[in-house]
């Protein structure tokens, strides 16, 4: 317990500096954009769809609990990703965008799906999915750059399950699910190689305790235009997060216990996919 209590208040300052940063980031946004004359038209609206596949790799740990026995007693599940998630497996990925000179909109998500056979205890098979859906608004800062701000949902359910040699029927299965919403905040930029050629990058934070303690994405793409409206792009992501619930069970006796269920995850990979602007 004293080592989750050390983790909350490392998370506490961490959350202070980072939003003290972004809020100076985004105060000061508007003093670095670029001038305008009053009298210029408006540049129209840009649509881009962006859709790609990820070959994600997923490091971390999670620890959670499945609930009580009849008993009374706590049904605790741990996995390390590094002994049981598989090679790399396909995250599809999909961001659609509107935008003017001054201000964009976008919506973004992805979802993950996987199982494994893993030696836990016993023989396990193991079953977890994973999305996140993000909306987010920006505003430009100089003829490149944007900052943006959000929300960001997210949801995973994980199963394990004794695998059984036959015939001895399957036991039941462990499982446990949790979302949460956290604000973000980031910062984008585009710059165009050439005529055919463009170089993007992406960053942002959130949770800041509101839903996961902490949660960060960085990507980077170069996109290689094939047409007046198409494009291939290419890249890599990373995506972070660390949530912790603490839940409390009661016991027959009417005693208590608060046993903290965390999510710490980091999700990376090259990325390939299409994009269409019109």
């Amino acid at each position: 317990m004293e080592q989750a209590r050390a983790r909350r208040e490392k998370f506490r300052v961490q959350r202070t500096i980072l939003t003290l940063g972004i809020a100076a980031f985004v105060a000061c946004a508007p003093r670095l954009s670029h001038s305008t004359d009053e009298d210029q038209t408006p540049e129209p609206w840009t649509f881009r769809v962006t859709a790609s596949v990820m070959a994600a790799d997923v490091s971390g740990e999670t620890e959670f609990t499945a609930g009580q026995t009849v008993g009374g007693n706590v049904i605790r599940g741990e996995i390390d990703y590094s002994n049981v998630y598989p090679d790399p497996q396909p995250l599809p990925f999909v961001d659609l965008a509107a935008s003017n000179a001054e201000w964009s909109a976008s919506i973004r998500g992805q979802y993950l799906s996987w199982d494994d056979v893993a030696l836990l205890a016993n023989r396990t098979l193991i079953e977890e999915s994973s999305w996140f859906l993000e909306a987010d608004v920006s505003h430009s800062v100089g003829t490149r750059w944007a900052v943006f701000l959000g929300l960001r949902y997210f949801e995973f359910e994980l199963s394990l399950q004794t695998v059984l040699n036959p015939p001895l029927p399957p036991l039941p299965s462990m499982v446990t699910n949790q979302s949460w919403v956290d604000p973000l905040a980031g910062a984008a930029f585009r710059y165009p190689l050439g005529e055919r050629w463009e170089l993007a990058g992406r960053g942002d934070i959130g949770g800041f305790g509101v839903g996961s303690e902490l949660s960060w994405g960085l990507e980077a793409t170069v996109l290689w235009k094939i047409g007046t409206h198409s494009g291939l792009v290419g890249g890599y992501r990373v995506f972070d997060v660390d949530f912790e619930e603490e839940n409390t069970y009661s016991f027959p006796d009417g005693s208590q216990l608060t046993v903290p269920d965390s999510y710490d995850t980091r999700t990376n990979g090259p990325t390939l996919g299409m994009t269409f602007q019109w």
